[in-house]
């Protein structure tokens, strides 16, 4: 796979945990709202996980481009 092709699958795999925080943090929302709190700490957890590996895709993704310019 050239670094073209995997920055795309990086950043389409980044826009998908994007849009499952999106997702998770909604469902959170009706977890307080229902004062289901044991899973409103769950979802922080998870949603913690996730905006770490989304992180580490953007280092990634940010590397190949600064890769690229060289």
């Amino acid at each position: 796979m050239d670094k073209e092709n995997y920055k795309q699958a990086l950043q389409a795999f980044s826009s998908r945990i994007n849009d499952l925080m999106n997702d998770i943090e909604e469902f959170r929302k009706v977890c307080h709202a229902d004062k289901k709190y044991y899973w409103v700490t769950d979802l922080d957890f998870v949603l913690h996980d996730l905006d770490s590996a989304d992180t580490e895709l953007c280092i990634s993704i940010q590397e190949i481009e600064e890769d690229g310019n060289k």
